[in-house]
């Protein structure tokens, strides 16, 4: 199912894109302060993106007042959950991989 018009506001995707354009630099700066490498500051950045993506295909947006600060606050349980030492984060990362590398190796097999 594509992007729906909700009340005659522009579709998700519109807004998605809109927020993303306005909020990438302040976002990216944010993230890249706490953790200060680039590799796990991508990752945390699709991820929170991912999340608010999500979010607004399944909510709306209209309740969301500030898109920065709801993707800052992303951003924060985002940096909290993949820097946690107790938390399951890096292990679904790593079993996403695998379950990537071994659909590819299924389809190359056929």
């Amino acid at each position: 199912m594509g992007a729906e018009i909700h009340g005659g506001h522009e579709n998700i995707e519109e807004y998605f894109n809109r927020v993303y354009n306005e909020t990438c630099r302040s976002v990216s700066r944010f993230v890249v302060s706490k953790c200060g490498n680039m590799e796990d500051a991508e990752d945390i950045i699709q991820n929170v993106y991912t999340r608010f993506f999500k979010r607004i295909s399944e909510k709306g947006h209209e309740d969301i007042e500030s898109p920065e600060a709801f993707l800052i606050n992303i951003a924060k349980f985002e940096c909290r959950t993949y820097f946690s030492g107790t938390s399951c984060y890096h292990q679904h990362s790593a079993d996403r991989l695998c379950l990537y590398h071994h659909q590819g190796t299924m389809y190359s097999n056929r």
